[in-house]
């Protein structure tokens, strides 16, 4: 029996318009193609012939890459990431391969770098180069710097590095910018970042200048001029000169979420406040601190606790799903899982 080929066309970042056209050509020994995809941008597409990737000239439907790849994917018009036997590398169109298939991830990282693992380390691949000449791991001299852990942001072109338990962080081009000398920071979210030196915070600049001194026992990522800071045992809002934005007097604050809202505790009750430190919903409520996240996966209303029961109460302070669960297990989009009386419901964010 004559197997069948799937002609898929792999594009996870270059989407382009393509036509489908259905046909058969045979072509020397080829097998026969059943389903083509057709696209005017590109004489090359990966296919599918059992189980393996090839890449073929879509005109002449000869294999200029024959299949023997796990894993294929265009990451630019002349070159694509592969993997085989568990490991990624990178090849060019026109069958060779440019860098060494010996990655564990290979990933874009920004418009100007790959992320590449091996052996444990990351470091970076330029993307530029891998249009133009051979180089792998080794032989990338410019990154010549292994990296424990990198954090990329999707907001700002500062990415945090650590290596043997230092942080720091590079530009969108993988230079380094701020030394790896802290113990822990937050990404820098428009000027400033959150930096901890020894078991103290303080506030640097996107020069590494100290804007605010190391006296914290905690602070969160900033949002604008503001952050959240926890001295002693108290939380409140400063902003980047260190003006009272909101008193360090509470037991309590969590992350902001998309509402632009955090969890507080203030005395034994919680609430909601938001960036500017007003109050949205009243200081009445109970929680279980465990269940902080849940914060992070609901909007436009937050779950709290009710003389022992869960429910939800809006940013108009409308009780949206009256407090009647005994417990909360999993939040997935607009379905709750909720126990009341022993009993498992799904629900959804209106207590349907």
């Amino acid at each position: 029996m004559k197997n069948k080929i799937l002609y898929i066309t792999l594009f996870s970042l270059c989407l382009t318009s393509f036509s489908y056209a259905q046909g058969f050509s045979q072509k020397r020994n080829q097998q026969k193609v059943s389903y083509e995809f057709i696209n005017d941008d590109y004489k090359v597409t990966w296919v599918l012939q059992n189980g393996k990737y090839g890449l073929i000239d879509t005109k002449t439907k000869d294999f200029i890459i024959p299949a023997i790849y796990d894993e294929a994917e265009m990451y630019h018009k002349s070159y694509s990431r592969i993997k085989k036997d568990g490991k990624y590398g990178f090849v060019n169109h026109k069958g060779e391969e440019i860098t060494k298939i010996e990655y564990t991830t290979a990933e874009h990282h920004n418009d100007h770098l790959i992320l590449v693992k091996k052996e444990g380390k990351f470091t970076f691949l330029e993307k530029i180069s891998l249009t133009g000449r051979m180089f792998d791991f080794v032989e990338n001299r410019e990154f010549d710097t292994e990296y424990d852990m990198v954090i990329n942001s999707y907001s700002d072109d500062y990415s945090i590095v650590m290596r043997d338990g230092k942080y720091g962080f590079i530009n969108e081009y993988g230079k380094k910018v701020i030394p790896l000398m802290y113990d822990e920071v937050t990404l820098f979210n428009g000027q400033f970042s959150a930096v901890k030196k020894g078991n103290k915070w303080g506030a640097i600049d996107r020069n590494n200048g100290k804007i605010i001194d190391f006296k914290y026992q905690k602070m969160r990522s900033f949002y604008g001029n503001n952050v959240v800071v926890k001295k002693g045992n108290k939380w409140g809002i400063i902003d980047s000169q260190e003006k009272i934005v909101l008193p360090i007097k509470y037991k309590y604050i969590s992350n902001f979420n998309t509402d632009n809202i955090a969890l507080a505790k203030d005395g034994k009750y919680w609430g909601a406040i938001n960036q500017t430190g007003k109050t949205v919903i009243d200081f009445k409520y109970d929680f279980d601190i465990n269940y902080i996240d849940l914060l992070q996966l609901t909007d436009g209303f937050v779950w709290l606790k009710k003389d022992g029961f869960w429910g939800t109460v809006d940013l108009n302070q409308n009780t949206v799903i009256p407090f009647k669960y005994d417990d909360i297990q999993a939040v997935d989009g607009n379905e709750i899982t909720v126990v009341k009386e022993g009993q498992v419901s799904v629900i959804n964010e209106s207590g349907k």
